[in-house]
């Protein structure tokens, strides 16, 4: 059975008027991972419109799920 892990970076720097956030740490984490031969699917609400569905059909079978986010109003997506 594969391992698959889910990354959810759930910061979106444009909630405050800020920019785009990028989530070296998911990245780090993810690139890591993958070296190790897990399959790793990183969910970015910036990049994917659609990421509630995403999330929803990903998590099924996922052996990890992992969520970053920062205090603030950019934490409204994680909510």
């Amino acid at each position: 059975m594969e391992r698959r892990v889910v990354l959810f970076s759930g910061v979106d720097g444009r909630l405050d008027g800020g920019h785009p956030w990028v989530s070296m740490s998911m990245l780090t984490i993810g690139s890591a991972l993958q070296a190790a031969g897990t399959a790793v699917l990183l969910i970015d609400p910036q990049v994917h419109e659609d990421w509630q569905g995403r999330l929803t059909t990903s998590l099924p079978g996922s052996t990890y799920f992992g969520v970053t986010c920062m205090t603030g109003p950019s934490i409204a997506t994680v909510v």
